[in-house]
């Protein structure tokens, strides 16, 4: 998320609350407080009505008859809720606003100009929720490196290969390079469905086990769906990209 952007969130985030702190918006928007204050200032001098209080209790306030700006979301940012909302319906069944949720993303995505629209389309196409029960994980979830999320979704979205070191459920390391042409999600456990250059094949690889993820310079010519759907057999039937 660039400055702008982040300002105009920071914006929603006080709207939707009486006070926050400067360290809750901190780890919030995971910036240090240094940026979250000089974003404040900014914000301020462009004529937001932001208070601000001192002590216990004390933090940024915005006036609730402050204008509100439209609202213009990235393609990222539609495609994380589209896939929250994907990921809901994955632990329960019939949640409660899941429809008025699922038709909120219809008008967002219809708010995109065309060919943001065509690379919405094109990023959910090669998402894909749930696994066979044979492909479930056999350990427990580990933490994922800092930094993993940012690196590999500048990937996903720029056809970028990603190079890592990686421990299989059976201990052994290798250094990989790969193509990341898919994602497949199982609560609370996601993969990259990928061509590992190390294999010459298709390969999955659990986000938790790779380590020192590194985004390259090479972009790689995309593979159709059909070569990830094909590998991931039957759980290819529930891709989210059929909205």
């Amino acid at each position: 998320m660039n400055a702008h952007d982040r300002r105009g969130a920071l914006l929603g985030w006080l709207r939707g609350r009486q006070s926050g702190t400067a360290a809750q918006a901190s780890a919030h928007f995971r910036v240090t407080e240094r940026t979250i204050l000089r974003d404040i200032a900014t914000l301020r001098a462009r004529g937001e009505p932001i208070s601000s209080s001192s002590g216990p209790g004390g933090g940024f306030n915005l006036d609730g008859t402050a204008r509100l700006a439209a609202v213009r979301l990235t393609v990222e940012e539609v495609l994380g809720l589209a896939l929250a909302a994907g990921m809901a319906r994955q632990v329960a069944t019939g949640l409660p606003y899941s429809l008025a949720a699922d038709h909120a993303i219809d008008r967002l995505i219809s708010t995109l100009p065309r060919d943001r629209v065509a690379t919405f389309r094109r990023l959910m196409g090669r998402i894909t929720l749930g696994l066979p029960e044979s492909m479930r994980p056999y350990t427990g979830v580990g933490q994922v490196e800092g930094g993993l999320l940012g690196t590999f979704e500048a990937a996903f979205s720029s056809n970028r290969v990603l190079t890592f070191e990686y421990t299989d459920r059976k201990g052994q390391e290798t250094s990989r390079t790969v193509e990341p042409h898919g994602l497949l999600l199982q609560v609370p456990i996601w993969y990259v469905v990928a061509h590992d250059r190390l294999r010459g094949a298709a390969r999955m690889f659990r986000v938790d086990r790779m380590k020192g993820v590194v985004l390259g310079d090479e972009v790689f010519e995309p593979r159709p769906p059909s070569w990830f759907e094909e590998y991931l057999g039957p759980c290819a039937s529930q891709a989210t990209g059929q909205r």
